[in-house]
């Protein structure tokens, strides 16, 4: 019984890592785009302001 017990924590505990994992892979991954978007922006604006001059 106690090991039934343990064996339902642990799959408890790892669900609960790949919940976290993927949060923290989500936070990496829009932290990039807004990164990469914000560059592209600048960049796209410096070329249409040097279009317009």
């Amino acid at each position: 019984m106690f090991s039934f017990l343990l064996y339902i924590g642990d799959c408890f505990f790892s669900l609960f890592e790949i919940y976290y994992f993927l949060k923290f892979c989500r936070f990496i991954f829009s932290f990039v785009i807004f990164n990469v978007s914000h560059c592209f922006m600048d960049y796209w604006a410096k070329a249409v302001m040097d279009y317009e001059l």
